[in-house]
């Protein structure tokens, strides 16, 4: 899970509550743009959900395998689950992931990939690069939450 960043900036941590919970979290860096652009974040989020799941597929359980991240990565997470183009390289059918859990995700084509393609900030895009794009009846289950502020 990235706190913060639009795919330029962060770092990994995990909420306390989930080290609590008695199961296993994973939380993993991506290259981030402008060193890298669209797709290489996408590939590197890919490869994070294919490491475990090839452990899985030993044990034949990958249906346990539970994708989440915020804002950034919740786009990550988005990509990853509902287009299978990315996890095909590993032979990972996306369908077999327990659930998507992007919080507070862009589910239009992200503003970094939309920077990086020179394409306005506030202009919606929805093309490959967003997740609704991939939306599909046989897709994992996927919650796509949003965070609000308190309002004083």
């Amino acid at each position: 899970m990235v706190p913060w960043g639009g795919i330029t900036g962060g770092n990994k941590f995990i909420p306390k509550e989930l080290m609590q919970q008695g199961v296993i979290v994973m939380a993993v860096n991506y290259r981030l743009s402008p060193k890298v652009t669209c797709p290489a974040y996408i590939e590197d989020a890919a490869a994070a959900v294919a490491w475990p799941s090839g452990m899985r597929r030993s044990s034949g359980d990958t249906n346990r395998i539970y994708v989440a991240g915020h804002s950034a990565g919740g786009y990550l997470t988005a990509m990853v689950g509902l287009d299978k183009q990315w996890l095909a390289p590993y032979h990972i059918d996306a369908n077999r992931i327990a659930a998507l859990f992007p919080f507070s995700s862009q589910a239009i084509t992200h503003f970094t990939v939309r920077n990086e393609r020179k394409i306005a900030e506030l202009t919606p895009v929805i093309d490959a690069f967003a997740p609704l794009y991939h939306v599909r009846a046989d897709a994992p289950p996927c919650s796509f939450t949003r965070a609000t502020a308190k309002r004083k």
